[in-house]
């Protein structure tokens, strides 16, 4: 089937940033808020990385405890605001650990002085930690502390944007490694050939198609996202650039539609008699298809005739 662009109407573009005041696992918020953006076709300029990393120091104000800057995204804060609003404890702060999930799976820009930022403060905090001890031995043991300190300060200059993350989150991206794959279904050139879940959808695309229909009472298109990230309807994350399930009608409310990864999900899940009469409906299709393209031959060969006859008469 052929893949749609997305011709919704222009979507708004903002610079969606998320916020984690971290503070243990059952008290951890993050903040879902929004800067204008500078430059439209560069979300990592420097202008678009300036006005995020500003909110990150104004927010930092009066907060006694550590914000770590998860990222930002080209998007509209309303949207998100709307997807997690079950989840909001006031204002532009939601709970952070129901959705974790979805937030760390999405593509989020980094801000380099931030993470510059972190690794200047745990070289200042180690220094002051080892040169209390450095100054106090003597012979082997001082050379063996200022060792150590050399190669932690070459361990911490090192340091990734991941480490900036996790050094909040008890060592890890603080979810069980079942609950979240990052980046599990990547997109670009020769990343998607192989790939178990598009290959179906490739071979199947027609007949999950009715499926949807006939689950949802939909007009379902397989679209490209154009722009902005969304959350599907069971919590995935279509990306800019995937194709997508786009489903039309009065059952739909969800915005942006199901990801290939969850309509292949309920492609394999669903009952027997379901999918039977999706693949019926597919034949059906193609013999209206095949009825039609006869009609018109025939309707052309009839004119062809006729044209013949008058053509004699005259």
């Amino acid at each position: 089937m052929m893949q749609i662009e997305d011709t919704k109407p222009k979507e708004i573009r903002e610079l969606v940033y998320f916020l984690l005041d971290h503070f243990d696992n059952d008290n951890s918020y993050v903040k879902i808020g929004k800067c204008k953006v500078e430059v439209e076709n560069d979300i990592n300029a420097p202008l678009n990385q300036g006005g995020v990393y500003g909110r990150l120091g104004g927010c930092k104000t009066g907060n006694p405890r550590p914000l770590i800057l998860l990222g930002y995204l080209y998007g509209e804060e309303k949207y998100f605001h709307n997807v997690f609003h079950h989840y909001r404890v006031s204002g532009e702060w939601f709970n952070y650990q129901p959705i974790k999930g979805i937030i760390l799976n999405l593509r989020l820009a980094q801000i380099p002085k931030a993470l510059e930022n972190w690794k200047y403060s745990e070289l200042k905090e180690l220094r002051k930690t080892m040169d209390r001890q450095i100054c106090w031995e003597t012979g082997s043991n001082k050379k063996m502390l200022t060792e150590k300190l050399e190669n932690k300060e070459l361990e911490i200059d090192k340091y990734t944007w991941d480490d900036y993350i996790t050094s909040y989150t008890n060592g890890r991206w603080d979810v069980v490694e079942e609950e979240i794959v990052r980046n599990k279904w990547r997109t670009g050139r020769g990343q998607l050939d192989n790939n178990e879940i598009l290959n179906e959808h490739r071979e199947n695309s027609t007949k999950i198609v009715k499926l949807l229909d006939l689950m949802f009472q939909a007009q379902t298109e397989i679209k490209l996202k154009s722009k902005n990230s969304v959350v599907d309807y069971y919590n995935d994350i279509i990306h800019e650039g995937e194709p997508y399930y786009n489903l039309e009608g009065g059952a739909w409310t969800q915005a942006g539609g199901i990801s290939v990864r969850n309509a292949v999900t309920l492609w394999r899940r669903a009952n027997p008699k379901l999918i039977e009469l999706a693949k019926k409906l597919v034949i059906e299709d193609g013999i209206k298809m095949r009825d039609a393209v006869n009609g018109m031959y025939e309707r052309a060969a009839t004119r062809e005739v006729l044209n013949g006859i008058k053509n004699e008469k005259t």
